[in-house]
C-alpha cells in the first residue's frame, strides 16, 4: 500500500467510480451512503460532494480529528435507485494511517482512486452496463444460457465482441 498519511493530518479523497466498460458510472439519479472502514470499526461519511464532468466522482475531506487512529482503511459506498441498492463499491486498504509521514511527504495529502461499480440490479441502472467481467467465450459447440425472473429481463442480454455480457437498459 503506497498511500500514508500520518495521524493527526488532514486528508482529501477523490473517488472516481467507473462501469465495467470504463465509462464514467454516473451518480445523477441515485442516492448513495458512503464508509470509511477503520480498525475500531465503520463510519458513515456524512458530507461528501459529487463532482465531475460526468458527476462520477465522490470527495470528502477527512479531518485531523477523524484521523485518530493507526492502520489500514477501506471505503465503501452503496449507490441506491428508486429505493433498491444497485450497485456497491470496495476499495480495500485504499490508504493507511500511520505514526509518522514518509519522507518528503505533504502531510495534508491528497488521494484520488479509481474503482469499477459492482451492479448489482442491471435493470435498476440508467443506460446499457457490462454486468459480467472479465470476457468468455461460447464456440460452436457450446451453449449460452441466461435465466431470469422473466423472458422480457433476459432478452435485454447479449454479448459483445470481446465476449462481455451486456445489460441493455432501453
Amino acid at each position: 500500500m503506497e498511500n500514508i498519511v500520518a495521524i493527526d493530518n488532514n486528508l482529501l479523497i477523490k473517488w472516481r467510480l467507473l462501469r465495467n466498460d470504463s465509462r464514467p458510472f454516473c451518480l445523477d439519479h441515485y442516492s448513495c451512503r458512503l464508509f470509511v472502514i477503520t480498525p475500531r470499526g465503520r463510519d458513515e461519511i456524512a458530507s461528501f460532494s459529487v463532482s465531475g464532468e460526468d458527476k462520477n466522482i465522490l470527495s470528502w475531506q477527512m479531518n485531523n480529528k477523524q484521523l485518530r487512529f493507526l492502520g489500514s482503511c477501506t471505503l465503501s459506498v452503496s449507490i441506491t435507485g428508486k429505493g433498491k441498492e444497485v450497485a456497491r463499491v470496495e476499495y480495500r486498504d485504499a490508504f493507511r494511517v500511520s505514526q509518522r509521514s514518509p519522507k518528503n511527504c505533504d502531510c495534508n495529502k491528497k488521494l484520488e482512486l479509481t474503482s469499477f461499480v459492482d451492479v448489482l440490479h442491471p435493470e435498476m441502472t440508467e443506460g446499457n452496463i457490462t454486468v459480467l467481467f472479465p470476457s468468455f467465450e461460447v464456440r460452436d459447440n457450446m451453449h449460452l444460457y441466461m435465466v431470469g425472473d422473466t423472458d422480457a429481463y433476459n432478452s435485454n442480454f447479449e454479448l459483445d465482441e470481446q465476449g462481455h455480457l451486456i445489460y441493455k437498459n432501453n
